[in-house]
């Protein structure tokens, strides 16, 4: 296979410190051909500096390396055009040099690409002095007019060496300039010999250029002129001003070039805040003072200067005198004896009020903590104008004192002197002063008082028992003081008092913490459901005793019927909320507490939601036994011999039946009317009103189930059971917390309720009336269990 080789290498110029990218082609001539190696190599090395090694693998997936100095600044990029080319990021100085690409392909005979890489060293940035040597910069001057301006730039380095040349704007003003070979320096000087009007603000450029790919670098300076200002005047929007009130002065600078520097000073003091602008042609400057004249302003000069710095004797003012209304100036002294606010307890103190103001004050008040005070001799008050006496001072008489003076322009409030009551310690409001503690486990008790001076020492002591020196440290720091107490023995527990003194004195009642034994919190109390609704309840507790410790509550809710849970709660108090649940549905409720110690016992509670409007209560089923015709048809086909024998068998048992019901009828109705008067069920007197008739539809059975106890008692159950109002006195007993709300039950879900009658015998009859609805009447004695069927409205013996 014959190699490719290039006739001319191809010349690629870069810039040092930018991106360059030498040329490959390594674009295969068959489609069905790619490269399998690609090696770069520099000047005559016979070591590739990059390689691009796919001969193994899909050219895509091609292994890249390169040598140490080119490791993070040489990549070869498949995205250029051609693709293949090696891209120098940044290119450097070292990089000047001849390359070669060598491309071997799988099909096509090896291919090379020569290129010739020149790298351009861009000089530094020229640097603008004057004659003397001083770097100038963006502006400068101001240079008078007619005066001569000498200009120097040189740029140092570069590769080729650059040209030097002074533009203004777009107008060549020199080219000649000279290299300093030794320094690799060059250099160019500008010379203007008188500068005219019309040179001010002009904008000159040196530029250093070495190449025709990257722009030339430039300095510029604009030069600034001086013209003396000729008239100065002051002009203000009124006469007299008033003190704190913003007032603006205006003064404008006639002739000066270019703007004039103006300043405004009152005496000695110069204002820094002031605004200048500039005429369209240049010839006016104005400048805007804009201040809060104080109550030093009145009756001084303010003046408006006008100048040029740069040229002397140049400066011209005008002068203003002000007039200043202030508000008060106020002050308050305390005596001398006195080098702060500070008083002992039941001493006098005589505070006095300095005002300065003009015009004249109208009146003089004295604030405490923001209010005003007024003579009140029986609190030891006294207000004389300029003074104020305080007689007897306590603690209530400690805070902030200032004194305001009123006139036409406001009124002026002193700074606050804080007064200091010097007083022995007292207990801080608002501690905690019952801490739980475990049988010899440490506790920290807390101890804050209030004194002034705030420098207390404390001391602690046991008021219930002598023996717990032992058991018993503290640490104090100002008002603050920390016990440790360990209770070794039962009756360790009880109160613990601190006591704290300062200089003033000793504290006269101790503060008093109670340690009580700890332990596991007491089950939450009185618990009701409130707010029941179809999707939602509400359940509210009391706290019981915590233990001694911070107890929180928990609220469980259970779905009885898929035996899930379906809610959970942790909270501070013992109110909790439950939102989301199933219509109809009956809910076991859970409420416990629980601290460091353990939980406490748990409050339960059986609850149905109520039933949406749209869901009714089924009918009785009554062909339960229809599903089994088939069954009975069966057997009667097998054993037809055995349908005789019971049939005989039947008619045996029913004739027993019969002739105990008719024994149990007759005994039932020698006593019914007594029985119908005990239980008081009878429709005699308006208060009686008959079950089926009663307005609250959501217990339409009245008896599912009846069922005796071995004392006589009958229990009558029901979805829901009422009462005449009238049949109060009837002795009866429910199975639910008489506290609660008779929850509705769910149609999947049959939660009997249980009405007691006492006081019944065993084997006694009873006339029970049942309503349609009821699905089963069950008797239930000891050894017998029976049930009968209920269709229809009825009374049934039992």
């Amino acid at each position: 296979m014959i190699d490719i080789f290039p006739l001319f290498p191809t010349v690629v110029t870069g810039i040092s410190g930018l991106k360059t990218s030498l040329p490959c082609n390594i674009t295969p001539k068959f489609e069905d051909d790619s490269p399998a190696l690609v090696l770069w190599y520099k000047d005559k090395s016979p070591t590739p500096i990059y390689t691009l090694d796919a001969r193994k693998i899909p050219f895509d997936q091609a292994r890249h390396s390169s040598v140490d100095s080119l490791a993070s600044r040489a990549h070869v990029t498949m995205i250029s055009n051609p693709p293949g080319s090696l891209e120098l990021d940044p290119v450097i100085d070292a990089d000047e040099g001849a390359y070669r690409c060598r491309v071997d392909f799988r099909r096509e005979r090896t291919r090379y690409t020569d290129s010739k890489l020149k790298v351009i060293v861009l000089p530094g940035k020229p640097i603008i002095s004057n004659e003397n040597g001083h770097v100038l910069r963006s502006l400068i001057g101001p240079y008078n007019e007619g005066a001569s301006l000498v200009l120097r730039c040189e740029a140092e380095g570069g590769n080729p060496s650059p040209s030097l040349t002074w533009w203004r704007e777009s107008v060549l003003l020199d080219d000649t300039y000279m290299q300093v070979t030794n320094d690799r320096k060059v250099i160019n000087e500008l010379s203007i010999g008188s500068l005219q009007r019309h040179d001010l603000m002009a904008a000159l450029s040196c530029q250093a250029k070495n190449n025709n790919i990257s722009q030339p670098l430039i300095s510029t300076v604009t030069v600034d002129m001086n013209f003396r200002p000729l008239v100065v005047e002051v002009q203000a929007d009124r006469q007299a001003f008033s003190a704190g009130h913003s007032v603006q002065l205006i003064c404008r600078a006639i002739g000066s070039r270019p703007a004039a520097v103006i300043s405004w000073w009152t005496e000695k003091t110069q204002f820094k805040n002031a605004k200048s602008s500039v005429s369209v042609d240049g010839n006016v400057t104005t400048s805007y003072l804009t201040f809060r004249p104080s109550s030093e302003d009145d009756g001084k000069t303010i003046y408006c200067r006008a100048e040029n710095p740069f040229i002397a004797d140049s400066t011209v003012q005008e002068e203003k005198i002000l007039t200043v209304h202030y508000i008060p100036k106020v002050s308050v002294h305390i005596p001398r004896h006195l080098t702060d606010a500070v008083v002992k307890r039941g001493h006098d103190i005589f505070l006095e009020c300095h005002v300065i103001a003009n015009p004249s004050v109208s009146e003089i008040v004295w604030m405490f903590e923001g209010r005003e005070l007024h003579t009140n001799k029986s609190e030891g008050i006294i207000v004389t104008n300029h003074s104020l006496a305080l007689q007897g001072v306590d603690r209530t008489k400690k805070g902030r004192y200032t004194c305001v003076a009123t006139n036409v322009e406001g009124k002026g409030e002193s700074e606050p002197v804080l007064l200091r009551i010097q007083f022995p310690p007292v207990c801080k409001l608002n501690q905690q002063v019952i801490y739980g503690a475990p049988l010899n486990e440490p506790i920290n008790i807390h101890c804050d008082v209030e004194a002034e001076p705030p420098e207390v020492t404390f001391q602690w002591s046991f008021n219930d028992s002598k023996d717990v020196e032992d058991s018993l440290t503290y640490e104090s720091n100002l008002t603050k003081s920390i016990a440790t107490f360990t209770p070794r023995k039962h009756y360790h527990y009880g109160t613990l008092l601190c006591w704290g003194r300062n200089e003033v004195g000793s504290q006269t009642d101790p503060c008093a913490y109670k340690v009580i034994p700890t332990g596991t919190p007491q089950k939450p109390l009185s618990c009701t459901i409130n707010n029941r609704t179809s999707v939602a309840l509400e359940v509210v507790c009391l706290e019981g005793y915590s233990g001694g410790l911070n107890q929180r509550f928990i609220f469980e809710v259970y779905n009885v019927a898929l035996k899930e849970l379906v809610a959970n709660f942790t909270a501070s108090h013992p109110i909790f909320s439950a939102h989301g649940l199933s219509p109809g549905t009956l809910f076991l409720i859970s409420v416990y507490s629980f601290n460091q110690k353990g939980r406490s016992e748990i409050w339960t509670t059986k609850v149905s939601t109520l039933l949406n409007s749209s869901q009714k209560i089924p009918a009785p089923e009554k062909d339960w036994f229809g599903a089994f015709k088939p069954v009975l048809v069966l057997l009667c086909a097998v054993s037809g011999g055995l349908v005789l024998v019971i049939l005989i068998i039947l008619l045996g048992v029913k004739f027993r039946r019969k002739q105990k019901a008719e024994r149990k009828s007759a005994a039932t109705n020698n006593g019914e009317e007594n029985r119908e008067e005990s239980i008081n069920l009878k429709t005699s007197g308006e208060g009686y009103t008959p079950l089926s008739m009663l307005d609250d539809e959501r217990c339409p059975d009245l008896i599912p189930e009846m069922r005796s106890t071995q004392d006589g008692d009958i229990f009558f159950h029901c979805d829901s059971v009422r009462w005449p109002k009238n049949a109060g006195h009837i002795p009866m007993s429910s199975s639910r917390d008489s506290e609660q709300e008779r929850p509705r039950p769910a149609l999947d879900s049959f939660v009997p309720q249980v009405a007691t009658v006492h006081g019944l015998s065993q084997e006694s009859g009873l006339r029970v009336k049942v309503l349609p609805s009821s699905p089963v009447l069950r008797r239930s004695i000891p050894g017998e269990v029976m049930e009968l069927a209920v269709s229809e409205e009825r009374n049934t013996e039992v």
